[in-house]
């Protein structure tokens, strides 16, 4: 029997976001070098991007407008969370970093990533992607090159200048 299975290329493995019908996943290993064609990525990232979009969430977590999921009323974001647990932070030291975090809220939210690894995954990789082309846009916009340079030649510019307590306002 022959099955289509979707997954995603990490260090150097394809892992599977679609379990097999037996409950078992497969893991296939791949070169480095092997290279996704463009057409293929991009239907990857658009069945990522509506699987990251369908996921139920539960009461303890809430998707904002701007589609980021936050923990309870808080502001620590899903991805906050699950890079603490990823270090080894237990809930208890989770909610003593962000102690706007409750404890039972934290334990729920671990529960759920553990429950829903594949589709918090494709919604994580979804953020990290977004993260990552937002960077590109705002270093294609302004060439972080030189910054500093830039910077000193406007505070020695205004030293230099004949009145600097009239541009301290």
């Amino acid at each position: 029997m022959s099955a289509t299975i979707w997954g995603f290329v990490r260090e150097g493995k394809i892992v599977p976001l679609t379990p097999l019908s037996d409950g078992l996943q497969v893991q296939i290993t791949v070169p480095e070098e092997a290279i996704i064609d463009e057409e293929l990525q991009a239907q990857l990232d658009a069945w990522s991007h509506g699987n990251a979009e369908a996921l139920d969430l539960i009461e303890q977590l809430s998707r904002g407008a701007d589609g980021v999921i936050r923990v309870g009323q808080t502001r620590v974001t899903l991805d906050t969370l699950v890079a603490a647990l990823r270090e080894g932070a237990t809930a208890e030291e989770i909610v003593r970093q962000y102690p706007s975090l409750d404890l039972t809220d934290v334990s729920a939210v671990i529960d759920y990533y553990l429950d829903h690894l594949p589709e918090v995954e494709t919604y994580l990789r979804q953020r990290q992607a977004q993260s990552e082309a937002v960077r590109r846009d705002n270093e294609a916009r302004f060439d972080p090159a030189g910054v500093r340079g830039r910077l000193l030649a406007r505070r020695a510019d205004r030293k230099e200048g004949p009145d600097d307590s009239s541009r301290r306002g």
